[in-house]
């Protein structure tokens, strides 16, 4: 019976994904730290390039010469930014794919490859950027402010998860050679969406997970560090640093291993 069960857990993504980190648990580690690259790189770009253009008109006039340079620059600005963080984001899930592949025991990831890829996220995310903004736009014309506010929240949910099904299953079709990255990945998001939308349950029971650790933490806390308001007042921005740091953890976490989760259906696709 026990041999059983474990032979069918075996065939589940999610169970697969878990042995997969069990067996490598510093490779799962180091793409953690990738991703916390990964966002120093991004707040480092957004500081240099939000301060590259002035706010003061005065500056501005000063800097681009008339008003449609400046109407030009504005235009551009936009597209350049979010290009270079798009680009950011390309090479640290590349390079995090290449940690990856010793997982799995591969090596036919090329540097080469890269520009691929950007295109891929830079063609997914302005897809949907877009997409978002045609919406979003029928519904301001359709309804008042007041009923457009709800409507954000409850489309926003449902189209941040397409953008997420999509961006994983074109990486894990990425990693796993596939000629046209869009056709596929569309073709996965949309044509297979029962056969990974599992993840959604794992996320929320390893969420659940995460919260009763992060509730633990601060109980413990609360009933030995701080007992007293001098303690609170000393040690007070240190811990809520802390908590910060535990809650981006433990987030990231999720986020991993949802990554080798894709990647595992990915695996089970070429399989089939």
């Amino acid at each position: 019976m026990r041999g059983t069960i474990f032979n069918f857990a075996r065939k589940l993504s999610g169970f697969r994904a878990f042995l997969r980190i069990r067996h490598h648990p510093w490779l799962f580690l180091l793409t953690l730290a990738l991703d916390g690259a990964f966002l120093g790189a991004l707040f480092l770009t957004g500081k240099l390039l939000g301060g590259i253009v002035p706010a003061d008109k005065d500056a501005l006039l000063a800097l681009f010469g008339t008003t449609t340079n400046i109407l030009l620059a504005l235009l551009l600005y936009p597209l350049i930014y979010y290009s270079i963080l798009i680009f950011w984001y390309s090479l640290s899930k590349f390079w995090i794919l290449k940690v990856l592949e010793r997982m799995w025991g591969r090596d036919s990831l090329r540097f080469e490859q890269i520009g691929k890829f950007y295109l891929f996220n830079l063609g997914a995310i302005a897809a949907f950027i877009f997409s978002s903004l045609l919406i979003f736009g029928v519904l301001a014309f359709l309804f008042q402010r007041e009923v457009l506010k709800y409507a954000a929240v409850i489309l926003g949910i449902p189209l941040l998860a397409i953008l997420y099904s999509f961006l994983s299953n074109g990486h894990s079709r990425f990693f796993y050679g596939a000629p046209s990255l869009f056709a596929s990945s569309f073709a996965a998001t949309f044509g297979k969406f029962r056969s990974y939308i599992g993840f959604i349950l794992y996320d929320l029971i390893l969420g659940a997970l995460c919260y009763g650790l992060y509730f633990l933490v601060q109980l413990f806390f609360r009933f030995t560090v701080f007992r007293s308001q001098e303690a609170i007042a000393r040690f007070g921005p240190s811990y809520m640093a802390f908590l910060s740091f535990l809650s981006f953890f433990l987030m990231y976490l999720i986020i991993g291993f949802n990554r080798i989760y894709f990647l595992e259906r990915g695996s089970k696709a070429e399989e089939e």
